[in-house]
């Protein structure tokens, strides 16, 4: 456990993260700094076993006798609040959060939900053989979507003294899973950089050569097949030199391997290869130098991304790039066509084209809309803005 300010008053805070790599870990990183930043909270990341991940029984067997053990060692004496994040695969937070609760019943808690957890296939997987049974692991996966799953994820949900959650859409949908009786918050997704840090150079327009980035975890949703075949043909379209980087890639547990090499191979193969630079995963401390050498940032989703917005669209949008999104919720929140960016319909690579086609050709709109993005993220997504609404809530729930 961390050393903290012995003023604050104690959150027992859940959270996968760094040196994990997750778009989740790296929202907590941020939201904890703009808690104790703005308010007399601290958030205390529980240390736990790397090792247990919570995709087994005896994983789950495991986080109940380390929850025990915790609770024997006084580790929540004065602990006002416990809060988790949750997502598609916190198994490890789901079950830890399961067991305080049954075990601290009298202990408040209250839940970020990302997306809806797996929390029924997980305890199942040794059936699979580790990972190496897709069909199985699909197989149980389906459970999750049946009365049992969906009563398990909301045992814990309706009992959560509010639910947080990223996103106007992502609060709706939750109401429909666990009922109008729960306190559901929206919360803004938090910008990522300092003020100090925002200094970009929104006065100056590059006419000699356009970078386009692509930022995330590559996976068959993200639309990257189709913006390979659409750079290829704003290539061969305009006049103006484009590079294409792609940063990101494998997740950290490699699952994606084999869709991240096939990615290679067609950018080995295309007939515009010179004009990718394949980044990689980006280091924290150079996410923000990566996207200052952008001008555009691209985000061509085939699927919805969930709950919650993109943590790296708020990134792009706090750096003052112009950006093009696929016309999903809940990205179309902080999107607005023509005024924060410009949204394209899915899986259309004519749209795509014309749309980074004219961000190209026009920069004066891509000025525009990267100052007004930029000013969006800044007003509606501050940590200051995250900070006084957390803290407003922690305070009604813990008295």
């Amino acid at each position: 456990m961390e050393t903290f300010d012995a003023m604050k008053r104690k959150v027992f805070y859940l959270t996968p993260f760094p040196p994990t790599r997750s778009g989740i870990a790296d929202y907590a990183v941020c939201y904890k700094q703009a808690i104790e930043d703005y308010t007399d909270w601290h958030l205390e990341v529980v240390a736990q076993k790397e090792s247990i991940v919570g995709n087994s029984i005896s994983d789950i067997l495991s986080i109940y006798h380390q929850v025990k053990q915790w609770q024997v060692d006084g580790a929540f004496n004065n602990v006002a609040i416990v809060h988790a994040e949750i997502g598609y695969t916190q198994y490890r937070e789901f079950y830890t959060l399961f067991w305080i609760q049954r075990l601290l019943p009298s202990l408040p808690y209250c839940i970020t939900v990302h997306d809806p957890p797996l929390v029924i296939a997980p305890a199942l997987y040794y059936l699979s053989f580790g990972l190496k049974a897709r069909a199985i692991r699909y197989a149980c996966r389906t459970l999750d979507y049946t009365f049992l799953g969906k009563g398990l994820i909301s045992s814990i949900l309706s009992r959560a003294s509010c639910t947080f959650v990223l996103s106007d859409i992502g609060a709706k949908a939750l109401n429909q899973l666990v009922g109008q009786n729960t306190n559901i918050q929206t919360l803004p997704h938090i910008n990522y950089r300092s003020p100090l840090s925002r200094q970009r150079r929104l006065q100056t327009i590059n006419e000699e050569s356009i970078n386009i980035l692509f930022m995330g975890f590559w996976h068959k949703t993200k639309g990257i097949e189709l913006l390979l075949q659409t750079i290829k043909n704003v290539i061969l379209n305009t006049q103006q030199k484009v590079k294409l980087l792609m940063a990101g890639g494998l997740l950290q547990n490699n699952q994606n391997q084999k869709y991240v090499q096939s990615i290679l191979n067609i950018i080995k193969h295309s007939p515009v290869r010179s004009a990718i630079e394949v980044l990689g995963y980006v280091q924290p401390n150079a996410v923000d130098a990566t996207f200052d050498r952008s001008d555009i940032f691209v985000l061509p989703y085939t699927q919805s991304p969930g709950y919650s917005s993109s943590g790296v669209l708020m990134r792009a949008m706090n750096a003052g790039l112009a950006i093009v999104a696929t016309d999903f919720a809940p990205i179309n929140e902080d999107i607005r066509h023509l005024e924060t960016g410009l949204l394209v319909t899915p899986n259309d690579v004519n749209a795509l084209e014309k749309a980074l086609i004219r961000l190209i050709n026009e920069p004066e709109l891509r000025l525009k809309l990267g100052v007004q993005a930029q000013e969006c993220a800044c007003k509606e997504h501050s940590q200051e803005r995250v900070a006084e609404i957390a803290s407003n809530i922690y305070t009604s729930i813990s008295l």
